[in-house]
C-alpha cells in the first residue's frame, strides 16, 4: 500500500486503494455466540497472520540499539486515564491498585534494556485488512520507535475489551488472543511484565473513551457503568495474577 499524499497539519496520509476485509468487523460478525466452529477457525487464522505480520514488521524496523521501557510516561498516562475513569465510578481502590501494580511490574524491569523497534502505534484489529493477497495495516500517521510490546498489548487489549459484550463467548475471545500470540512468536521467555504494563495502560484508555460517546445520557451512562465494571473486574484479576502470564492475557 503506496502513500499518495501527506497532509502533516490534518495528521492525514493518502494511500492507494487497497480491498480487504476488516479484521474487526469480521470479529463482531463472527466470533458470537450462534456462530459456527469452521468461522471462529478463520478468525483464528487471521489473528495468527496479523501476529506474524507484527513479528515481520519489528523484525524489519528494529534499531540497533536498546532502552529501558518508558516508566514515567507510561505512569503519568496511566494515572490521568484513571482520574478519568474513577469520575465514571471506578472505586478509587481499584484505582490505586491498579496504578500500584503497574509501578510493582516495572520496579520488576528496573534496569534491563529491551530493543527498540517501530511501533505503530495503534495495532488493533480496526486497522487491519485481510485478504487473499495477505495482511494490509492501515493508520501509520502515529508511526515512532519503542518497545514490542505497546502493540502487542495495544492488539490484545481491543480483542479484550470485545469480552464484556455478552454476545461473544469469552473462549472464543482467549483462542483469537493466543492465535495472534502463536503467530507473533510470543514465548514466556520473554519480558512478560513489559507487556502486563502495556495491557494495563491499554485497557484502562479503552474505558476512559467511552466518557466520549455520544449516545443520549441514560444509554451513555448505562454503557459507562458496563465499560467501569468490566475495568474494575478485569484490574483485580490482573493485579491479583501478578506476573502470571497466562492469567493475565489468556484468560
Amino acid at each position: 500500500m503506496k502513500p499518495i499524499a501527506l497532509f502533516p497539519e490534518d495528521m492525514a496520509v493518502v494511500t492507494e486503494e487497497v480491498e480487504g476485509d476488516n479484521l474487526h468487523d469480521l470479529i463482531k460478525r463472527k466470533a458470537g455466540l450462534w456462530h459456527a466452529s469452521s468461522e471462529v477457525e478463520a478468525l483464528k487464522a487471521h489473528c495468527r497472520a496479523s501476529g506474524v505480520w507484527l513479528r515481520h514488521f519489528q523484525e524489519f524496523t528494529a534499531q540497533q540499539r536498546r532502552a529501558a521501557l518508558p516508566a514515567g510516561r507510561i505512569l503519568e498516562r496511566l494515572r490521568t486515564d484513571l482520574d478519568v475513569c474513577v469520575a465514571m465510578g471506578l472505586p478509587e481502590s481499584v484505582s490505586l491498585e491498579s496504578l500500584r501494580g503497574c509501578e510493582e511490574q516495572l520496579r520488576s524491569v528496573e534496569g534491563l534494556d529491551v530493543p527498540v523497534v517501530g511501533e505503530h502505534p495503534d495495532f488493533q484489529p480496526d486497522n487491519i485488512l485481510l485478504s487473499p493477497a495477505g495482511v494490509t495495516v492501515l493508520d501509520f500517521t502515529n508511526f515512532r520507535y519503542g518497545s514490542a510490546y505497546n502493540d502487542i498489548a495495544r492488539f490484545l487489549a481491543s480483542l479484550e475489551c470485545l469480552q464484556k459484550n455478552p454476545l461473544y463467548r469469552p473462549g472464543t475471545i482467549r483462542t483469537l488472543k493466543a492465535a495472534f500470540l502463536q503467530g507473533y512468536g510470543w514465548s514466556d521467555s520473554e519480558m512478560n511484565a513489559g507487556l502486563i504494563v502495556y495491557l494495563i495502560r491499554y485497557m484502562v484508555q479503552a474505558a476512559k473513551t467511552v466518557r466520549k460517546c455520544s449516545y443520549p445520557h441514560p444509554v451513555k451512562r448505562l454503557i459507562e457503568r458496563r465499560a467501569i465494571g468490566y475495568l474494575s473486574a478485569w484490574c483485580r484479576r490482573v493485579i491479583g495474577a501478578g506476573h502470571a502470564f497466562d492469567e493475565n492475557v489468556l484468560r
